[in-house]
């Protein structure tokens, strides 16, 4: 059994991803289509959003998956994406934490990182590790930094238990 995510943060509402997001997620990914066209080389379509909400690693459950939506008065502006327990036991892979373009660079993605690390931190969690797609360079230096910023803050008492790792 988990403990309840967040429900918010700043002003974002926070909701587990389901059939009734699907229109607005396919809206988003439309808005972060620069980061699709980066690391897929095309922009989104139904097949990215489909494998939001069914993708796994192999030999992981539904039960496993936690995914997300990050809501700003209404409409989709990011998602979050958490596989329990891979690679290994203990450890948490962020799939994705996709922000629209117009709340990119608020600091928004450390506080989420944040938050979901105290979250994973409390249902037993030791670790969240993630990759960042080399063809991503631009978020690559985001992700880096804003993993930095939780470790730092970490070590100063200011952030919750739990790790982030590159």
């Amino acid at each position: 059994m988990t403990t309840a995510p967040p429900s918010r943060l700043a002003e974002l509402e926070i909701e587990a991803l389901n059939e009734k997001h699907a229109d607005a997620l396919a809206e988003h990914f439309e808005r972060c289509s620069d980061y699709f066209e980066s690391v897929l080389g095309h922009p989104p379509g139904p097949a990215e959003r489909q494998s939001t909400f069914i993708a796994l690693p192999e030999g992981k459950t539904y039960e496993d998956k936690f995914t997300f939506v990050f809501l700003f008065e209404g409409k989709v502006v990011g998602d979050l994406d958490l596989i329990r327990d891979y690679p290994e036991p203990g450890e948490w892979w962020l799939g994705i934490l996709l922000l629209d373009p117009s709340i990119r660079s608020m600091g928004l993605g450390r506080d989420i990182l944040e938050a979901f690390s105290s979250w994973v931190a409390a249902n037993g969690g030791r670790a969240i590790r993630l990759a960042v797609a080399s063809r991503n360079e631009e978020y690559r230096g985001s992700a880096f930094l804003a993993q930095a910023r939780v470790r730092r803050d970490r070590a100063e008492g200011r952030c919750p238990p739990g790790r982030v790792e590159r």
